[in-house]
């Protein structure tokens, strides 16, 4: 069986680091020799060593690096605890993090086992990617390149994703800002054209008394708010304690979107319609209050 040695200088035959794009860096797991061109981009460690030490993780070479290629033989020992290792490290460097890829290079008998152990790193974002199939040369180059360049579309998505999102919630809260406009200020302004004119001198209401009215039982419910029956606390020798209904709009819970707000307004306008109506036997509004809430 090749050692990793030979394997490596196999694989990386005929080629040069310009093939691999700008800024691709090697790492290997296990003390082997950089092939001819690569001394540059090529870094060993091992189990014992500590990456925040070594210079190619530094943040200033991450800076500079465009991917992390990671080979190593599929059942290396310590192949989980340096991939955990390096991820960590990268975690706390996300502004110049690059991509990480996975190259098990070697053979091994029970392939599929493997193959299902190395898959739980992508799974676990331990690493990005793997490239698989043992290939050698021009081949091993170009399937690098593509992983990388997939890699690239998947964050060029999920980046319109999140800009998507973004633009989501902008849209949201300018709705939002709508929605206060028209609850607090369309409708404090329409009410002040109502018939008859609005009174705005009205405290919020203190137990089951508004605005000099006495609220009694609750008579019905409407598309957005409870009628109830009342009688002046202080009959007036012009109208007496005569039975009246008083229809109560909570703002803060009945006006929620805009087509609330239509409801209002069509009440509003039906309301000055029959104000302007003398008939026993239509309701007519004596008069209209505003309070905080």
């Amino acid at each position: 069986m090749p050692d990793l040695q030979e394997i490596i200088d196999s694989t990386f035959m005929g080629l040069q680091p310009a093939v691999f794009g700008e800024g691709a860096r090697f790492v290997v797991l296990g003390d082997t020799r950089p092939p001819k061109g690569f001394e540059r981009s090529w870094s060993v460690i091992a189990e014992d060593d500590t990456i925040d030490d070594a210079s190619w993780a530094s943040e200033q070479q991450l800076a500079r690096t465009t991917a992390l290629i990671v080979l190593a033989h599929p059942k290396s020992e310590a192949l989980r605890a340096v991939l955990g290792m390096l991820a960590s490290h990268l975690r706390l460097r996300p502004c110049v993090a690059p991509p990480v890829l996975l190259v098990p290079i070697g053979l091994v008998e029970d392939a599929a086992q493997v193959r299902d152990t190395l898959a739980g790193f992508v799974r676990e974002s331990v690493v990005d990617d793997i490239v698989w199939g043992g290939l050698v040369g021009y081949a091993f180059a170009l399937a690098v390149r593509g992983t990388l360049h997939g890699l690239a579309l998947q964050l060029e998505r999920f980046r319109d994703q999140l800009d998507a999102r973004a633009a989501t919630l902008d849209a949201r809260g300018q709705i939002e800002s709508s929605m206060d406009f028209a609850k607090w200020q369309y409708l404090r302004m329409r009410l002040l054209h109502a018939l008859p004119h609005t009174r705005h001198d009205i405290e919020d209401p203190v137990m089951h008394t508004i605005a000099g009215y006495r609220l009694g039982h609750r008579i019905t419910r409407g598309a957005f708010g409870f009628v109830h029956a009342a009688r002046r606390a202080e009959p007036t020798p012009a109208r007496g304690a005569a039975c009246t209904g008083i229809l109560v709009i909570d703002k803060r819970r009945s006006v929620r979107t805009f087509r609330d707000m239509n409801v209002i307004n069509t009440f509003m306008l039906v309301a000055e319609r029959l104000r302007l109506a003398e008939h026993r036997g239509i309701s007519r509004i004596s008069e209209t209050f505003c309070t905080p809430s």
